[in-house]
């Protein structure tokens, strides 16, 4: 989802999603800005809220079917979150819902369904503003899994694109193996351990939320921007991307194109837009997880 060649307020609909809920805890309010997207082009979905000092920000389930349903999924995004006015907060419990992924499809019934898979942060107190990277473990609930400790510390208020990337897989029946993992800036973190959620082949990965909510509570009072572009949601765990920096370790900003073609010995990729000056490498990811260290160059 680009949101190329929409009007500003344009509903999630119109942008090709395939379901909303609003579950607004504080005045909110959403749509297309076609004004503010990336270099590749496009606008992006906005939400704007007005904070106050509840117990939960907004929570308007956004959905993205996946047909016919997978047992592991890629999503990449971009994330701009904009303090308007009284600042984001520096305690901790401010909440920025990532993204999720759903056995079924629809609102907020896919948004609690379990099992699913979950990722979360919570701003730490820390300056700039570190997120504590929550992944929540199905079946259990929303619990916090602050064993995985910070993933970042950067001022995500910055008025800056962020890009992150977030995968999940379901476990083989009968095993273990089912896993969650995202990259923010630079820095993974990962669940794989007490995954055994799924009992039948019947359950499979059938919606994307890509931001869920947000929590701005705890003293977060202020007015907020959190705008999201270049939302690519990819069946498995494969993907290529351009990066801005030469190894994978130092890149903190990916920009995932649509293969075309994929083979042994070359990849065909369409880039839905021009890539910008200064993302000269490539990475691309099997389907195993593997990645390459450092970047490609060569193109023809």
């Amino acid at each position: 989802m680009d949101f190329t060649g929409l009007n500003n307020g344009d509903s999630w609909i119109a942008a090709g999603g395939t379901g909303i809920e609003h579950v607004g805890h504080v005045d909110i309010s959403i749509g297309v800005s076609n004004g503010d997207g990336l270099p590749t082009g496009g606008g992006c979905w906005e939400k704007y809220w007005t904070g106050v000092n509840s117990a939960d920000g907004p929570f308007d389930h956004e959905n993205i079917t996946i047909p016919g349903g997978t047992d592991a999924c890629t999503v990449f995004k971009h994330v701009k979150l904009i303090t308007v006015s009284g600042g984001p907060g520096t305690v901790s419990g401010c909440q920025y819902k990532s993204t999720r992924l759903c056995p079924i499809t629809g609102g907020a019934s896919a948004y609690a369904a379990t099992p699913s898979l979950r990722a979360s942060y919570w701003t730490d107190g820390s300056s700039p503003y570190g997120f504590v990277y929550g992944l929540y473990d199905p079946g259990t609930g929303e619990v916090q899994t602050p064993s995985l400790g910070s993933i970042a510390h950067f001022d995500a208020y910055d008025g800056n694109w962020h890009s992150t990337f977030y995968q999940g897989q379901l476990n083989t029946i009968g095993n273990s193996d089912g896993f969650q993992r995202e990259w923010w800036y630079g820095a993974y973190r990962s669940q794989g351990t007490g995954l055994s959620y799924r009992s039948s082949g019947g359950t499979l990965i059938n919606s994307v939320q890509h931001n869920p909510g947000e929590a701005n509570n705890f003293g977060s009072t202020g007015d907020w921007y959190a705008r999201h572009a270049r939302i690519v949601v990819i069946k498995g765990l494969a993907w290529c991307a351009f990066g801005n920096n030469s190894t994978f370790s130092t890149t903190t900003d990916l920009l995932v194109v649509e293969p075309t073609s994929w083979s042994n010995t070359s990849i065909h990729f369409n880039t839905h837009g021009t890539i910008p000056s200064g993302y000269n490498w490539m990475y691309v990811m099997d389907t195993s997880g593997n990645v390459n260290s450092s970047g490609l160059t060569t193109f023809s």
